[in-house]
C-alpha cells in the first residue's frame, strides 16, 4: 500500500502505486496518477488531471497541475491536465500548470531537473534530460527539447522553441526561437555553439560540420532562405546539421540573432 502521512489529503479518485510515499501535508486533488517510486516528500499541491511515471521525486511547495495564468481560460475546466514522465527532480515552489486545451497535456519528459521557484506555464513541452534552474519562467507553449540547460532566473516568451543541447545564460530574456547545439550569453543574443555540452554528449565528431553550418547561418550575412538553401547543399549529409537546418526552417517566432550587446543597439534600448 501506499505510504500516505496523516495529515496528507489524497482524493478518492486518486490511483497510487504500491510503494508511493505522499508526505505531510500533501494534498491531492481529483484525477491524480502517480507511478512506483514517486516520492512527494511534504507539502505538495496537486491538482488532477495530473499523470506522473517513475521514481519522481517532489519536494516541499510544488504546485502541479493548477490553471494557467491566462484570462481566456476557464479556470474550472480541467482540460488535458499535465503529464509528468519517469526520473523528474521537482525542487521546492516549482509551479507546473496544466493546458487549457482538452487534447494535449502539458508534458513534461524524463530525468528533467526543475529547481527552486522554477516556472513552466500552460501547453507547454519539456523534453527529455532537461535543466531549468532557480527562478526561470516558461511561458505558455513553450517548446523545450533534449539536454537543454536553462540558468537561472531566464524568462521564455511563450510559443519560443528551445533546441537540443543549447545552453542560455542566466538574467537572459528570450522572446524568439534558439536553434539547437547553441549557446545564449547575452539578451536577445546567440554567442556561438555549444562546443562543451557537444563533447560531453559523446558528439565531438559534429563539432567541425556544425561550426560551418553555424557560420553560413549566422556569420555570412545571408537571408534565411539562401543561408538554409546552402547548408544544405554543401554540408547536409550531417545528421545534426540537418536537425539545425530543419529546426531553423520550422521556426513561426524568429529565430534569435547573433552578436553581443552594445550600448547603440536599438533592439536592446
Amino acid at each position: 500500500m501506499p505510504d500516505i502521512h496523516p495529515t496528507a489529503h489524497v482524493d478518492p479518485q486518486a490511483q497510487l502505486a504500491d510503494d508511493v510515499v505522499v508526505g505531510p501535508g500533501c494534498v491531492l486533488n481529483g484525477d491524480v496518477r502517480l507511478g512506483a517510486g514517486t516520492r512527494l516528500v511534504a507539502g505538495v499541491y496537486i491538482q488532477g488531471p495530473f499523470i506522473a511515471g517513475e521514481r519522481n521525486i517532489i519536494y516541499p511547495g510544488a504546485c502541479l497541475g493548477y490553471p494557467g495564468q491566462d484570462l481566456k481560460y476557464n479556470p474550472d475546466h480541467p482540460g488535458a491536465g499535465v503529464r509528468l514522465g519517469d526520473d523528474n527532480i521537482i525542487r521546492e515552489h516549482v509551479t507546473i500548470h496544466r493546458a487549457t486545451n482538452d487534447d494535449h497535456p502539458t508534458t513534461i519528459g524524463n530525468h528533467a531537473f526543475f529547481m527552486v521557484h522554477a516556472h513552466v506555464g500552460h501547453d507547454c513541452r519539456v523534453d527529455d534530460h532537461v535543466m531549468i534552474v532557480n527562478g526561470s519562467m516558461l511561458g505558455g507553449h513553450v517548446e523545450v527539447h533534449d539536454h537543454a540547460i536553462i540558468s537561472g532566473n531566464v524568462g521564455v516568451h511563450q510559443f519560443s522553441r528551445i533546441g537540443r543541447l543549447t545552453m542560455i545564460a542566466g538574467n537572459t530574456g528570450i522572446s524568439h526561437d534558439i536553434p539547437p547545439f547553441c549557446t545564449v550569453s547575452h539578451r536577445k543574443r546567440v554567442g556561438g555553439l555549444n562546443i562543451v555540452g557537444l563533447r560531453r554528449a559523446g558528439l565531438r565528431e559534429h563539432v567541425a560540420p556544425l561550426r560551418e553550418a553555424f557560420r553560413i547561418f549566422y556569420r555570412q550575412g545571408h537571408t534565411k532562405p539562401v543561408a538554409i538553401e546552402k547548408i544544405e547543399m554543401t554540408i547536409a549529409d550531417d545528421p545534426l546539421v540537418r536537425e539545425f537546418a530543419d529546426f531553423i526552417k520550422a521556426s513561426k517566432r524568429g529565430i534569435t540573432p547573433y552578436g553581443y550587446w552594445r550600448k547603440d543597439d536599438p533592439e536592446l534600448q
